[in-house]
């Protein structure tokens, strides 16, 4: 029997539980791993950009400087998050300030309060697929453009895996093998 469970939570959560065996694996952003005790297959980039609804139709099509952004109110996840801690990092780095106007907890809950016209907020590109594609919102071009993080399967090292688990990891492997033949 294959016991299967999908968890969106804060990736240091799930570091935690992957640590205590309660994971078999994770798909997870690769930062902050310690590699010591994990095996890390990279897998892809996830692309971070701000987005906005038709309530901010004037930064459609248009680059806006990551500054020049502030002029308008910016939805930013809660700390610790680990968009958020890469995206205050990068702004240090670059020496720009943004001011958020409301952070949110959740991924969903921003694109809710994007899709309703509360602001200019930022998101994991992937994530946001479906709204961008359907055009309830869209992406505001920004300079500099934001980075890109990778994410990886990781697992603990030296442990012992169902062959449901090993099947699963070795099918992602697969897939993103059989993408990468393809670009």
């Amino acid at each position: 029997m294959l016991y299967f469970s999908s968890r969106y939570s804060a990736t240091k959560f799930l570091r935690k539980m992957i640590k205590k065996g309660q994971l078999d694996l994770l798909i997870a952003k690769e930062l902050e791993v310690d590699e010591d005790i994990f095996d890390i297959e990279r897998i892809g980039y996830l692309h971070h950009c701000f987005v906005a609804s038709n309530h901010y139709s004037e930064l459609k099509g248009k680059s806006i400087t990551l500054n020049d952004l502030n002029s308008y109110p910016i939805l930013l996840q809660q700390q610790p998050s680990t968009t958020r801690t890469l995206f205050d990092s990068f702004c240090i780095k670059n020496n720009i300030e943004i001011t958020s106007k409301l952070e949110i907890a959740s991924i969903t809950l921003m694109e809710d309060f994007v899709r309703i016209g509360l602001g200019v907020g930022l998101v994991t590109r992937e994530f946001a697929q479906r709204e961008l594609e359907d055009g309830t919102i869209f992406e505001v071009n920004t300079e500099p453009k934001l980075p890109s993080t990778p994410f990886a399967l990781i697992t603990l090292k030296d442990s012992f895996h169902s062959f449901g688990a090993n099947k699963l990891m070795e099918m992602i492997i697969e897939d993103v093998n059989e993408k990468e033949l393809h670009e």
